[in-house]
């Protein structure tokens, strides 16, 4: 019981920051996108 819950919590862990990678790393690519386009 209690291992399955450390497992969780582990998942969670691990899953949140490549979310947050993933998020920034889409953003980061759309930020250059656009100053490349605004800027000549």
């Amino acid at each position: 019981m209690q291992q399955s819950a450390m497992q969780n919590v582990a998942g969670k862990i691990i899953q949140v920051p490549t979310v947050n990678e993933l998020f920034s790393g889409v953003f980061c690519i759309y930020f250059v996108l656009f100053v490349r386009l605004c800027v000549p």
